[in-house]
């Protein structure tokens, strides 16, 4: 967010601001947020043994933990210690994530796939899915299968997609919606030129 007091931890660069946002995903509502800090952003100590990606998500939905919601992160903060707390305390998860993690199944990346293709892995009730479009597309969920949808592309097309690919594209613009609507309300003061 933009800012230009004098605050000890303030680092401004313009094109560089960040905070960590949970967003409602139909309206861009801001429900929580905490300001990034640089090494000093602390986040709920009940997370510090999990990495930054855990930890952020984890302490914004702390007050909302036990009471069924589901989150959307992309595929920075997606990870399997995540997913473990989340199904732990009731709530969901399902979003992008990298095919290269650590804790991510053997294999999960290695094997070429052709269009249409897709390979899975289910433990408990998390799943790992990499399907190929155009690019591949590696998610996880907790709510989902692999099960699929025949979808119509623009140019009349019809193609197999999987749900969870439909249900992510359609929840995660909330962050999205949410600096968009704090474009309206500009933190910036104008300078007066001398």
């Amino acid at each position: 967010m933009a800012y230009k007091e004098r605050l000890s931890w303030v680092q401004y660069i313009a094109s560089k601001r960040k905070s960590y946002m949970l967003c409602e995903s139909s309206t861009g509502y801001i429900w929580n947020s905490v300001i990034y800090a640089g090494k000093g952003t602390k986040f709920n100590p009940k997370y510090s043994r999990y990495g930054m990606a855990a930890s952020s998500v984890n302490s914004l939905i702390e007050l909302l933990l036990n009471q069924g919601y589901c989150v959307t992160p992309d595929n920075f903060y997606t990870s399997p210690p995540e997913f473990c707390v989340s199904s732990a305390k009731q709530n969901d998860a399902f979003g992008t994530i990298r095919a290269n993690l650590r804790d991510m199944p053997p294999m999960f990346g290695n094997k070429k796939l052709k269009t249409g293709e897709m390979v899975a892995w289910q433990k408990g009730k998390m799943m790992a899915l990499r399907w190929r479009d155009e690019k591949d597309v590696c998610l996880m969920s907790t709510v989902h299968n692999t099960s699929t949808v025949m979808v119509r592309m623009k140019g009349g097309k019809e193609i197999m997609k999987p749900q969870v690919v439909i249900d992510y594209n359609n929840t995660i613009g909330g962050v999205d919606r949410g600096d968009q609507a704090m474009t309206f309300y500009p933190a910036m003061r104008k300078q007066q030129n001398k």
